[in-house]
C-alpha cells in the first residue's frame, strides 16, 4: 500500500512545475501589460509635446531649404549667393538678428521631428503595413528622420561658432573607407541614398495631399499646393541622387574625396551645360520644397498613436 502511495505522491510532484511554469508565464505576461499601459500613459503625456516639436521639425526644414533655395537661385542669376547646404543655411540665418534664438528652435524642433518621425515608422501610424512596399516606405519615414537630426547636428555645429564649409560627406565617406570592408559598406551607403532619392520622385508622383487637412485649407490653394509639393518633392529627389551617385563614385575609386553634399551636387548642376539654367531649376524647386514644409508645419496631420 506503501508503494502506490509513493507513486502517486511522486506523480504529484512531476506535475507541480507546469503549474509553476504557467504561473510564470501569467506573471510575464502581466508584467508585459504593465510595461505596456505605462507607455500608452508616457505616450498621452509626451505624445502632444512631441507632436508640436514635429510642425516645429518641420518649418525648421522648411527654412534651411527655402535659404538653401535662395541662396541656388541667386548663384544662378549672377546675382551674388552661392550654393550651399543646411550649414550654409543656418550659417546665414545666424547672421540675422535673433539668429541664435531662430536656430536653438530648429535644433528642438529637428529633434522632435526625427523621433516623431521614427515612431511613426517603428508603430506605423500612418497605416503603412508589413508588406515589402510598406516596410519601404516605413524605411524612407525613418530616413527622414535620421536627417532631420543629421541638420540638427549641423546647426548644432554652426550655434557652436563652426560657419566653415561642410564637409561632413566627405568625412564619414573616409571615415567607411578606412572600416573593414569599407569599398562596400560606402557603395551600399550610396545606394540607399539613391533609393531615398527614388523614394521622393515616387511622392512626388503620388498623392502629395493626402496627409494634409485639407477641409482647414481653402479649396482654391489645394491645386497650387499639390503642384508645388511635386515640383520640390522632385528637385529634391534629384539633388540627392546626384549625391548618392557621388557617394558610390567615392567606393569605386576608394578616395573620399569624390563624395559630395546638397552643396556639392548643386555646384555639379551649374557646372553643366545649360548649368545656371538647370540650377535655377533645381533651386526654386527646393524653394517650393521649403514652402511644402511651412504648408505641412501648419496642416499636416501628425500624430503618435
Amino acid at each position: 500500500m506503501a508503494a502506490p502511495l509513493r507513486e502517486a505522491d511522486g506523480r504529484a510532484r512531476t506535475e507541480n512545475p507546469p503549474v509553476a511554469a504557467a504561473t510564470s508565464a501569467e506573471q510575464d505576461t502581466f508584467a508585459t501589460q504593465e510595461l505596456a499601459e505605462i507607455a500608452e500613459d508616457a505616450a498621452e503625456v509626451v505624445g502632444p509635446w512631441i507632436c508640436r516639436l514635429a510642425r516645429v521639425g518641420y518649418a525648421s526644414k522648411g527654412l534651411v531649404y527655402l535659404v538653401v533655395g535662395a541662396l541656388s537661385a541667386l548663384a544662378a542669376a549672377g546675382a551674388g549667393g552661392r550654393t550651399t547646404d543646411g550649414r550654409g543655411a543656418m550659417s546665414a540665418i545666424l547672421l540675422q538678428p535673433f539668429g541664435r534664438v531662430v536656430i536653438a528652435a530648429c535644433i528642438a524642433g529637428l529633434l522632435g521631428y526625427a523621433l516623431w518621425r521614427l515612431i511613426t515608422a517603428w508603430r506605423d501610424t500612418e497605416h503603412r503595413g508589413s508588406s515589402a512596399k510598406g516596410i519601404a516606405l516605413r524605411a524612407g519615414q525613418a530616413g527622414s528622420g535620421i536627417i532631420a537630426i543629421a541638420l540638427a547636428g549641423q546647426a548644432w555645429r554652426v550655434l557652436d561658432g563652426d560657419t566653415g564649409e561642410s564637409r561632413a560627406a566627405r568625412e564619414w565617406t573616409i571615415r567607411f573607407l578606412e572600416a573593414p570592408a569599407g569599398r562596400w559598406i560606402v557603395a551600399l551607403g550610396g545606394a540607399l541614398v539613391a533609393g531615398y532619392a527614388l523614394f521622393q520622385f515616387y511622392k512626388a508622383a503620388g498623392n502629395v495631399n493626402k496627409h494634409l487637412h485639407l477641409w482647414r485649407i481653402d479649396d482654391r490653394w489645394h491645386g497650387w499646393i499639390e503642384n508645388m509639393s511635386r515640383f520640390g518633392l522632385a528637385a529634391r529627389g534629384l539633388v540627392f541622387l546626384i549625391i548618392g551617385w557621388f557617394i558610390i563614385v567615392a567606393a569605386v575609386k576608394f578616395s573620399g574625396q569624390a563624395a559630395r553634399g546638397i552643396d556639392g551636387a548643386l555646384d555639379t548642376l551649374q557646372r553643366q551645360p545649360y548649368g545656371p539654367a538647370m540650377l535655377g531649376i533645381v533651386a526654386f524647386g527646393l524653394i517650393a520644397y521649403g514652402l511644402m514644409q511651412m504648408v505641412n508645419a501648419r496642416w499636416r496631420r501628425v500624430e503618435v498613436d
